[in-house]
């Protein structure tokens, strides 16, 4: 016998701060090659505003790193409120993150009145389920959606269900890959990197540059740092890996596929030396902006990340996401050098 069990779960109203968090767009060093294509990914992503719609998801990945001992969501006044001022201050993109964005109620009302108010467009950062439906993906570009970052953190059907602990995420997923594929939104996919990409570089750019050909605009592949925070910490065991064989991933699918466009980010930088001008953390500056006043307050080291000894005298150590706590609590700094 089987039958359906509706379990209620209570979602709280998330309070309203009064700042907004944004991106801004800086210059990488002079003496570093960047190339084209990687610039206009960070020129794409920045300068913006966050409209962080609360940590509901209809996905239980295994690496997650937001904080669900509650669950909240973002109140329409809420986002709209805090999109304006960050218009009124001269932040004209939106990246919408979450939780999952594509299940907030207001999606599609706020868009659509931020972007009577003078919106230039929108990243939409997702696990893609939703937009395996294509009139939802039509309904995205309607809205004025100009970017998709699509978690995709493995090209395999059954890695996929794993880490996402959904028995259908790679069918969807292939779903939402093919109205991608055919959609005239720019689209990157955010591949987290876990143990299950050691030594996995090669064959999933080789799988991407493939992939690639499918798509009406030229997609990005973007590697990731994997965060060992909140669900991630719990999991560690099962995800970790050294940040140099995350490293080697990244370098493998560049050598794998040149002509690809491949960047990463929240990946320390002198474990890439030979790819520097491919990290978006070049690129990105992430700050405050209070909205009463307009001003912007660089954000501060998280609490949660700090630098090995020898950081202190790297020349780059500004634009270094640095180094997450419990990864040198476990593994410690020796592979790190100063540039």
């Amino acid at each position: 016998m089987s039958y359906d069990k509706k379990i209620e779960v209570e979602i709280f109203q998330r309070d309203r701060r009064s700042d907004v968090d944004v991106r801004i767009l800086r210059e990488p060093p002079p003496d570093i090659h960047c190339p084209e294509e990687v610039v206009a990914l960070a020129k794409s992503l920045a300068p913006a505003f966050y409209i962080d719609v609360g940590n509901v998801c209809n996905q239980n990945c295994v690496y997650c790193s937001v904080e669900r001992r509650q669950l909240v969501r973002t109140r329409r006044q809420d986002a709209l409120a805090n999109g304006q001022a960050a218009m009124r201050h001269g932040f004209s993109t939106c990246v919408l993150i979450g939780g999952e964005p594509t299940i907030w109620p207001p999606l599609f009302s706020v868009l659509e009145q931020l972007n009577t108010a003078g919106l230039m467009g929108t990243v939409l950062t997702t696990n893609g389920l939703m937009l395996s439906y294509k009139p939802y993906v039509d309904n995205l570009e309607q809205h004025a959606v100009h970017t998709v970052a699509l978690s995709y953190d493995d090209w395999r059907s059954e890695n996929q269900r794993n880490l996402s602990r959904r028995a259908d995420a790679g069918d969807l997923l292939e779903e939402a890959l093919a109205n991608l594929a055919r959609s005239p939104m720019q689209t990157y996919l955010y591949a987290v990197v876990t143990r299950h990409l050691k030594d996995q570089g090669k064959p999933f750019a080789h799988w991407f540059a493939h992939a690639a050909q499918t798509f009406r605009r030229k997609p990005y592949l973007l590697f990731a740092g994997l965060k060992p925070l909140e669900r991630a910490h719990s999991h560690y065991g099962q995800l970790s890996l050294s940040l140099t064989d995350t490293a080697q991933v990244v370098k493998d699918a560049i050598k794998e596929a040149p002509n690809a466009s491949i960047a990463y980010r929240d990946i320390p930088l002198c474990l890439i030396p030979d790819h520097l001008g491919r990290s978006l953390d070049l690129y990105h500056q992430h700050a405050s902006l209070d909205t009463a006043t307009g001003e912007t307050s660089p954000a501060a080291l998280a609490t949660d990340r700090e630098w090995a000894p020898q950081c202190s005298s790297c020349k780059l150590r500004g634009y270094c996401p640095a180094i997450y706590q419990t990864y040198l609590e476990q593994v410690g700094a020796d592979e790190f050098s100063p540039f």
